[in-house]
């Protein structure tokens, strides 16, 4: 990943492209301070592991969705309505040649 950020001041490449180990990182706005040890190791902020936690649990649910929809298709108890396919597919045509008009 690169981080383009000119407020970052700290390790520069060296001519081999690797970054030094063990740098001090600092933002010359503001007295926050960072350390990389090289690890690879990142901490990230509560709102990111919320996030994360979200997106896990939405995971869990949709494959608890798709599993139930494969049991009934296995069955024969799955029955598609018809009229709201074609109503779905209509709309999705038309947002889709909407946006391609307008962007």
């Amino acid at each position: 990943m690169r981080v383009n950020d000119c407020n970052v001041t700290g390790p520069e490449i060296t001519k081999s492209g690797q970054s030094p180990q063990h740098k001090d990182v600092t933002r010359s706005d503001s007295s926050q301070r960072g350390y990389y040890d090289g690890s690879g190791e990142v901490e990230i902020s509560s709102l990111a592991a919320s996030l994360s936690g979200a997106l896990v649990a939405s995971d869990t649910q949709r494959n608890g969705r798709i599993q139930q929809l494969s049991e009934q298709m296995d069955n024969g108890r799955y029955t598609i309505d018809p009229h709201a396919v074609s109503a779905a597919m209509v709309s999705e045509t038309l947002a889709t040649r909407s946006l391609a008009d307008h962007g």
